[in-house]
């Protein structure tokens, strides 16, 4: 049986609103972000009442400290660091090997009901 610690503090569901609404989230991408659903944090963000996992979850979401979540830190998060964006896609020898192995297997299978069509029309 699993048994979770509550936090519940007023201040921690004003904190979460306010994290979201300056990152531009809807409830539903925080939910998708901490692995939750909408109503959840809805109720979060609502009484403040939030479990010890779900507060390590919303801390790592946002790069902040599970003590500012709880307002036992007044420091304000540092900005998000913009992350690199990937380079271009590049099919690796193996994707081109079987790319091109395919290809010869198509063309083989036409040219097989090619030849069983024109055996049957003579």
């Amino acid at each position: 049986m699993l048994y979770y610690t509550y936090i519940m503090s007023e201040e921690t569901g004003l904190i979460l609103t306010r994290l979201r609404e300056s990152r531009g989230e809807t409830q539903e991408e925080v939910a998708a972000g901490i692995g939750s659903i909408q109503t959840v944090v809805s109720r979060h963000e609502r009484t403040g009442k939030v479990s010890q996992r779900g507060l390590e979850r919303y801390a790592d979401h946002y790069g902040v400290s599970v003590d500012f979540l709880l307002g036992r830190v007044k420091d304000v998060p540092k900005p998000e660091v913009a992350r690199e964006t990937p380079p271009p896609y590049r099919p690796d020898m193996t994707e081109v090997m079987v790319a091109g192995l395919i290809e010869v297997l198509i063309l083989g299978l036409e040219e097989y009901r090619r030849r069983n069509t024109e055996r049957r029309t003579t």
